[in-house]
């Protein structure tokens, strides 16, 4: 018999509820080349902002099965990846420095645009402003806001600040290539920085 004063906590099935919000936010499974891709490009924006002197680019490679973002940009920290990039609806990019640099993103989406159609998300970061290297990783079916779920490792810095974000595909949602280097290449056709895609330069 249920007792009359007995309460239970809101449950959350969070991969579906993941699922079903990057229906709602993203209009294409391809969203999450243009999320990273928009991430990288505010990052260079930033390293900019701080006066480094550097080449900026933004690399990227798509194959059936994963996608894969790197650029040179200011990077993340530690603490900015477990407060912002993996905190949906935290956004780093809502400070002054970073409205002054001209960043774009700013809504807080961060890993969860991958989660949409990837199963698992690799990141490998380093700030070019506290000098550390961090290697993050989560699986969609186990994310959980109750139990520890995204494994923090901290790797040897390289010198070289950036991002390097590697999305694995779900087996049912595997990427048709063509069509996505087409939508990508016409998202950053426009910016002044080399973006490559598998290896041609799309942008500028």
């Amino acid at each position: 018999m249920t007792n009359a004063g007995e309460k239970i906590p809101f449950a959350v099935d969070i991969s579906r509820m993941i699922g079903l919000l990057a229906e709602q936010i993203y209009p294409s499974p391809f969203a999450l080349l243009r999320e990273n891709v928009q991430n990288s490009f505010d990052a260079i924006l930033m390293r900019k902002h701080l006066g480094h002197d550097f080449q900026p680019k933004i690399d990227v490679t798509i194959e059936p099965a994963r996608i894969n973002v790197v650029d040179n940009g200011i990077g993340m920290s530690r603490e900015d990846l477990r407060n912002h990039f993996w905190k949906a609806g935290s956004s780093s990019k809502n400070t002054a420095d970073a409205r002054a640099a001209g960043v774009v993103g700013t809504f807080g989406i961060g890993a969860m645009a991958n989660f949409g159609i990837a199963e698992e998300l690799v990141v490998v970061s380093e700030s070019a402003q506290s000098g550390e290297r961090t290697r993050c990783r989560a699986q969609r079916s186990t994310l959980s806001v109750t139990e520890n779920c995204i494994d923090f490792e901290v790797i040897p810095t390289r010198g070289v600040p950036g991002t390097d974000v590697t999305a694995v595909m779900q087996t049912d949602k595997q990427i048709n290539v063509p069509e996505a280097v087409a939508y990508i290449s016409s998202f950053v056709a426009y910016l002044e920085i080399p973006v490559t895609v598998n290896g041609n330069v799309v942008s500028g």
